[in-house]
């Protein structure tokens, strides 16, 4: 069955009582990680001898700017951050970019998992701000286009063309960085800088010719360990969670490690091809290819994150947009902002979640009911909640993935 194009993300479940043979097979899938070609498993190891035998040095290098302390985080971001900052090539095919959060916000308004209304007087950014909605775990942004319908507007404001990056690998959409300092949580030195990258939209791998585990908004981020500057491991988010290489491992250029970004999902691999992340025959894939070279670097704002009261600060000076095609940049305040929001930063589809139970008992309604059963079932898989952002991803790790130390041990 052929795959449905981008414009024809709708309500429709498509061949549903294939779908029902393995349903709970295929629930299974958006539950797990890809499982990695090869790895090495860290046992309770001292993260200082396993960093040094990556390569990372054993002690601060003399004569050299000491940018990974505390002191110097909070205000500046270091130097190595952006010398040894990911490359994200884009699927040849994507056709949902990367967005501008402002404008997502913008079109947005806060409701619960139910689909209650959040009545509060801000509107646009201003959201953020208010408490209610930045510390608030129940909060929605329900995106006022509806991305099941095939309008234009619609499909402009999902595929965000404006996000596609030119031929200087610029992208008018904003990347953000985040510095954490590892002292306390990993050892003397160690620094972990993240990489954040926003979608409007994602659209997720195709089973029976259905896409599956669509949601509106889309955080995937990189995150590189560092040891006194020196980059020892790099995080790729894909799905649940992710793997982590070796630096040296990664491919290249010009120092910087090259990142895959799945085709529709955004999920980061290190090579390119068919990823078959699912673990179940027939199950969905993800494709990467050299596509369109993205330079996070050239449209970015920063700030620290301290892992201990999980405060904020931004990194100075705060940058201006580097072209006038660029979207305009959060300010200091907005980013941190976004960053905390403890939400969900697309639409909960709570009809297919909650639906009201009706009493009558009848044959004939239990058979309506069931057949209504499937199909909500059907549909939770085909349109999954809008993601937590950066705030739930496990800044203050330990572990190089959100979960374990697993490492790869080759490409």
């Amino acid at each position: 069955m052929p795959e449905k194009s981008p414009a024809e993300v709708v309500h429709s479940p498509g061949n549903v009582s294939g779908v029902r043979k393995t349903l709970h097979s295929i629930g299974r899938v958006f539950q797990r990680n890809k499982t990695p070609p090869a790895v090495a498993t860290q046992e309770p190891v001292k993260a200082q001898e396993v960093a040094t035998a990556a390569g990372a040095p054993e002690s601060a290098p003399v004569g050299v700017k000491d940018e990974w302390s505390y002191n110097f985080l909070q205000s500046t971001l270091p130097s190595y951050a952006l010398k040894f900052a990911p490359l994200v090539y884009l699927d040849q095919k994507e056709e949902f970019w990367p967005g501008s959060v402002i404008k997502h916000v913008l079109h947005a308004h806060p409701e619960t998992d139910g689909g209650a209304l959040i009545d509060i007087p801000e509107k646009g950014m201003d959201m953020l701000g208010n408490p209610l909605i930045r510390d608030n775990v129940a909060a929605y942004m329900i995106i006022d286009a509806d991305p099941r319908k095939k309008e234009p507007q619609c499909i402009d404001q999902f595929t965000a063309k404006e996000g596609k990056p030119d031929a200087s690998r610029r992208s008018a959409s904003a990347a953000y960085i985040i510095t954490a300092d590892k002292s306390n949580e990993v050892g003397e030195g160690f620094v972990d800088v993240f990489y954040f990258y926003f979608y409007p939209f994602n659209y997720g791998g195709a089973i029976l010719g259905v896409h599956m585990g669509n949601h509106v908004g889309d955080w995937e981020h990189n995150m590189i360990r560092f040891r006194f500057g020196v980059p020892v491991y790099l995080h790729m988010s894909a799905h649940s969670d992710g793997n982590t290489y070796p630096f040296n491992l990664l491919e290249k250029i010009d120092q910087r490690p090259v990142v895959y970004s799945a085709r529709g999902s955004h999920a980061h691999y290190a090579t390119i091809g068919t990823q078959r992340y699912s673990g179940i025959p027939g199950g969905p894939v993800d494709y990467t290819s050299k596509g369109h070279l993205w330079d996070p670097t050239l449209n970015y704002v920063s700030v620290n994150h301290t892992s201990s009261d999980g405060s904020w600060s931004a990194h100075k000076p705060w940058p201006k947009p580097q072209s006038p095609a660029c979207e305009p940049l959060p300010t200091d305040v907005q980013t941190i902002n976004i960053l905390s929001f403890q939400g969900r930063w697309g639409n909960s589809f709570y009809e297919y979640r909650h639906r009201v139970q009706s009493k009558d008992a009848s044959l004939l309604h239990r058979v309506g009911s069931t057949v209504t059963d499937i199909f909500d079932k059907v549909m939770k898989l085909v349109w999954g909640e809008g993601p937590t952002g950066p705030r739930d991803k496990s800044l203050n790790r330990q572990t190089v993935n959100r979960g374990n130390n697993t490492i790869c041990d080759r490409l």
